[in-house]
């Protein structure tokens, strides 16, 4: 069905709202006949009566009064959006980002810091693994997410924001210092397990790590706030990045093995290539690496 000419509907407001023909003409800058010939296209076009004439006078059928609220509410959204469409204030609007555990633990408090400051901004916030993180900012869930894999798409653009230490995190008790002895005792894995393992044994362990498939595994948790308490009870070791190992409870039950080869995990921003973030992002990023950096 095509549109109906917002012209005719206009007319309509100012008809009702001034309750005279000549009075729309005029306000309209219309000829009287114009104000009739719109209003006869409107009852056309809905196929209903939309006036109940008597005399000179008239006033909306049912119809015609459903019509008028929609068209009052139509042209208020228009106008709404005619003054905000440009707004693009740096302390104000809805942020949607999404962040994989670790680093969520560390830039969501950060995020709420700046709500606190700046109370016109809405923090939405989301959990998510790398790949959900990817597919959201493609269909436009989130305008940004931070992600720790880089993975070439010529719709997605990143750049680095940051980075987190990976830890090798072993029960208290544990007294072996090479990789047999992590081997018998297993890893506790998790959604990240495979990626972090892997940077943190080959640069550690180069000539006796196998790979993540031939490891000894002893048990799996996606549930980054309860992955070291199978550690803390001495049931394996597992790998983590920093804010992850620092914001659990069971911290001072494990611990972080001396390596000699510290690795990093890099976070990238990433968001669609062709499309420009609000003044918003750009604010709370600069004041976050701002904060990092000092």
């Amino acid at each position: 069905m095509v549109m109906v000419n917002p012209a005719w509907l206009k007319t309509y407001v100012a008809l009702l709202e001034l309750g005279s023909f000549t009075l729309a003409a005029d306000h309209l800058a219309m000829t009287q006949p114009g104000v009739s010939h719109h209003m006869r296209k409107l009852e056309e076009y809905y196929g209903t009566p939309l006036l109940s004439r008597y005399g000179k006078r008239f006033e909306p059928t049912l119809a015609g009064t459903r019509l008028y609220r929609y068209a009052k509410q139509l042209f208020d959204e228009h106008t709404n959006l005619v003054t905000h469409l440009k707004d693009d204030h740096p302390n104000r609007g809805v942020c949607k980002l999404a962040s994989p555990g670790s680093f969520g633990l560390m830039i969501y408090p950060y995020l709420l810091s700046q709500q606190a400051l700046m109370p016109d901004l809405q923090i939405d916030f989301r959990f998510a693994p790398n790949e959900s993180i990817r597919k959201m900012v493609l269909n436009s869930e989130i305008d940004a997410g931070f992600v720790t894999r880089y993975e070439e798409c010529e719709l997605l653009s990143y750049r680095q924001f940051g980075q987190e230490q990976l830890h090798l995190l072993v029960p208290k008790a544990f007294k072996g210092a090479d990789f047999s002895a992590l081997d018998r005792l297993g890893l506790i894995d998790h959604p990240d397990g495979e990626h972090h393992t892997n940077l943190l044994m080959r640069a550690n362990f180069p000539d006796h790590y196998p790979g993540f498939e031939q490891l000894n595994r002893s048990g799996f948790s996606n549930q980054i706030s309860m992955l070291l308490m199978p550690v803390a009870e001495g049931l394996g070791y597992t790998v983590l990045p920093e804010n992850a190992y620092r914001g659990s409870c069971q911290r001072d039950r494990v611990c972080s093995l001396p390596l000699s080869q510290q690795i990093f995990e890099s976070i990238y921003l990433v968001t669609k290539r062709h499309s420009t973030l609000p003044m918003r992002y750009h604010q709370i990023f600069e004041n976050y690496q701002l904060q990092t950096v000092t």
